[in-house]
């Protein structure tokens, strides 16, 4: 077992134990196509080790503090995007 997979592994027996925000249970993990959504939002892809949290532990609820957020919560961002700070400037 890589040291990866052993901490997959963990993460996933520490975050079935705990619930951030109170939720009764953990979201399910995050398929293919809400990881290349969120990597199209983002415009780049999630980084590997964030990208298999979220599809082998639960597409959020969980991690330290107040754990992830769910990567989409709500509507696609599909045309929405932060201004950078050359543009707010104009």
């Amino acid at each position: 077992m890589t040291e990866i997979e052993q901490l997959l592994t963990q993460v996933t027996a520490q975050a079935r134990n705990s619930r951030p925000w109170g939720w009764p249970s953990l979201p399910a993990p995050a398929d293919t196509a809400t990881l290349d959504r969120a990597g199209q939002a983002l415009r780049f892809p999630l980084a590997p080790l964030l990208a298999a949290l979220y599809e082998r532990v639960g597409d959020g609820g969980f991690g330290p503090a107040y754990g992830l957020l769910p990567l989409l919560d709500a509507a696609p961002w599909d045309g929405i995007r932060t201004r950078t700070a050359a543009e707010q400037a104009r």
